[in-house]
């Protein structure tokens, strides 16, 4: 009867620790799906920056001062998103400049965060 006991104790155990594993993969795949989502939402920002801004912010090249359009459209972006947009997707990254995304934000009045990372 003690053994009996004892199984279904180590048992309930084991179920109890599958369940927190599983409810931990889930919050996982929560919390990475969200992250796309978020990223999904500033699409139209990158999209508008790359549209006003390619020659301030792509590699090629060196700084150049951004235009007025290139200024609204950073201004009414969610930096922070577009930035993990651009780190999210490797292709992306290797198209885009660090220090010339700091500089533009700079040259349109913007301020980022210290640490942010922004591209390669």
């Amino acid at each position: 009867m003690a053994n009996n006991y004892l199984l279904k104790r180590e048992m309930g155990d084991m179920s109890s620790a599958r369940s927190l594993a599983l409810v931990a993969f889930v919050m996982a795949g929560i919390i990475i799906s969200s992250d796309v989502v978020s990223a999904q939402f500033c699409q139209d920002d990158y999209k508008s920056i790359m549209m006003q801004c390619p020659g301030n912010i792509e590699k090629p090249g060196p700084k150049t001062p951004p235009s007025g359009e290139c200024c609204y459209v950073m201004k009414r972006a969610d930096i922070p998103c577009v930035c993990w947009l651009i780190n999210y997707y490797k292709d992306v990254r290797q198209r885009i400049s660090n220090a010339k995304v700091v500089y533009v934000a700079q040259q349109c009045g913007i301020t980022l965060n210290p640490g942010i990372k922004c591209g390669s």
